[in-house]
């Protein structure tokens, strides 16, 4: 299973999971760094705009978030340069980008626990009360897309491997 398969990388690495990351192994991020809260300007620059949740984080946060969404995520073919970009200034580069892929599944796993907010009864409601209705076929089309993204956690050829580019 998934905790069994990340437990058992991070000891091979010698990560601690129940350790805080370093404050000089943090990035500064947006927060919600996702393709939904970015606007293409005319001159083809992208810009981000929601800084609610900005911080500094762990730097696989950033780019597990800016990949695992399945209907809104940037091209899987990126995400190698992605993350050598977001590690290149940390130290050892190389030891970041490996745990970027070893936190994939984790990240996925949570990705799919936000699509089921749709069943937690108060996000239901306020959802509903944003669109002015509640319909069951919001709930299915948020349980075909956990279920996908379940489906893909639980094939082992689907795992993330990044290569180290920095």
């Amino acid at each position: 299973d998934i905790q069994s398969r990340v437990v058992q990388t991070a000891g091979e690495q010698a990560w601690n999971v129940d350790a805080a990351i370093p404050a000089a192994d943090r990035v500064l991020s947006p927060g919600d760094f996702g393709l939904h809260n970015a606007l293409r300007q005319n001159d083809g620059v992208v810009r981000f705009i929601d800084f609610e949740y900005a911080g500094w984080d762990d730097p696989a946060r950033i780019v597990c978030d800016f990949f695992a969404p399945r209907d809104l995520r940037a091209p899987m073919t990126e995400i190698d340069a992605f993350a050598a970009d977001v590690v290149k200034d940390l130290p050892d580069p190389e030891r970041q980008v490996r745990r970027i892929a070893h936190v994939w599944p984790v990240i996925r796993m949570m990705w799919c626990c936000i699509l089921m907010n749709e069943f937690v009864p108060a996000d239901r409601a306020r959802r509903a009360f944003a669109a002015g209705r509640d319909t069951d076929e919001r709930r299915r089309i948020q349980l075909e897309k956990a279920r996908a993204v379940l489906a893909d956690l639980t094939d082992r050829n689907l795992e993330m491997r990044i290569r180290v580019t920095a």
